[in-house]
């Protein structure tokens, strides 16, 4: 895990940069989240009273993205 800075704010982010080798999975309740092969997958999945709620959000990675 490295740390990155976004001008102007100094607030330190705790981030990666992807490479090609980059395979990652986070999960948590409601959310779940993989990188492979350069594709970000997010799943993200909210319930309430009568309702079920699924986003599922794919994103296309280059190598050195952030």
């Amino acid at each position: 895990m490295q740390k990155f800075v976004f001008k102007p704010s100094l607030e330190l982010i705790p981030g990666i940069k992807v490479t090609k080798d980059t395979e990652l999975e986070y999960e948590r309740e409601g959310i779940k989240q993989t990188v492979k092969d350069l594709v970000f997958r997010n799943i993200t999945t909210k319930k309430g009273e009568n309702f079920e709620s699924t986003i599922d959000t794919t994103i296309q990675l280059c190598e050195g993205d952030i």
